[in-house]
C-alpha cells in the first residue's frame, strides 16, 4: 500500500467511525468496517453486522461469522431461545 493510499484509508475510517460508531475503539470499528465491506451486498443493518462479530480469544482467528440461507441472514440461535 502506498503512503497516499494509507492516508486515504485512514481518513475514510476516521470519517466513518465518527458517523457510525464514535464510541468504538479504533480496533472495534475496524472489525465492524471490515465485516460491513464483506457483507455489503447483503444490505444488513449495523445491528445485524455487530451480531456476527465474534472476535475473542480461543476462537481460532475468526472475527465474524454470518450464515445465509437462500440469500437471507439466519439470525443467532441466542435470539431464538425465547420462542
Amino acid at each position: 500500500m502506498t503512503s497516499n493510499e494509507h492516508v486515504l484509508l485512514g481518513r475514510l475510517l476516521d470519517q466513518n467511525k465518527q458517523a457510525v460508531a464514535p464510541s468504538f475503539s479504533d480496533s472495534e470499528f475496524f472489525e465492524l468496517f471490515c465485516a460491513q465491506q464483506i457483507v455489503k451486498n447483503s444490505d444488513l443493518s449495523y445491528d445485524e453486522i455487530e451480531e456476527g462479530i465474534v472476535d475473542s480469544g480461543g476462537d481460532g482467528g475468526i472475527d465474524s461469522i454470518y450464515g445465509f440461507v437462500n440469500g437471507i441472514l439466519r439470525q443467532s440461535i441466542r435470539q431464538k431461545k425465547d420462542l
